[in-house]
């Protein structure tokens, strides 16, 4: 990962989510501890990005590895990982 991750994402363009969807983007480390919460909040339809500086909740740099991320969007989920080389 360089400096800073940045993930891209599409909320569904249909009625169901004229009025947003409920999201969340969570990053876990590789023991499934929750990391840092990118984003609680709901969006309406459309391609957002959120980016992640490799930051913990607290500020901290985490360490080197591979971490994971669990986008869930209307109660759809999709995850995928980010490595962090320092």
């Amino acid at each position: 990962m360089s400096e800073r991750a940045v993930i891209a994402f599409d909320v569904g363009r249909d009625e169901r989510w004229a009025g947003g969807a409920p999201t969340s983007l969570v990053v876990y480390d590789a023991r499934g501890r929750e990391v840092r919460r990118l984003l609680d909040a709901s969006l309406p339809s459309g391609t957002h990005t959120v980016e992640w500086d490799g930051r913990s909740d607290r500020g901290d740099r985490v360490a080197s590895g591979c971490y994971f991320y669990v986008l869930a969007v209307g109660g759809e989920t999709a995850s995928g990982k980010a490595l962090v080389v320092r």
